[in-house]
């Protein structure tokens, strides 16, 4: 499955960045996922943990995260 493309920031326009954080036992071993811009905006998840087991792969977090990064309004017409 091909990855999918980071749209750039709505906000300025620039390219964000994807940062992966794993997680220990201290967060219940979830990974923590941002996609950031240097505008200051920002998205995040971490990948579902269910008694220490993953319930969500760290690929489909990050698909999940990106398709919701790219999730733009509707154009309204004037």
């Amino acid at each position: 499955m091909s990855e999918i493309e980071l749209k750039a920031c709505p906000f300025c326009g620039a390219k964000p960045v994807m940062r992966e954080r794993s997680g220990d036992e201290r967060n219940g071993y979830n990974t923590s996922l941002t996609v950031e811009c240097r505008c200051g905006a920002s998205i995040d998840t971490e990948t579902k943990n269910s008694g220490g087991l993953p319930n969500e792969t760290v690929a489909a977090a990050k698909r999940r995260l990106r398709t919701a990064w790219n999730t733009r309004a509707p154009e309204v017409s004037a």
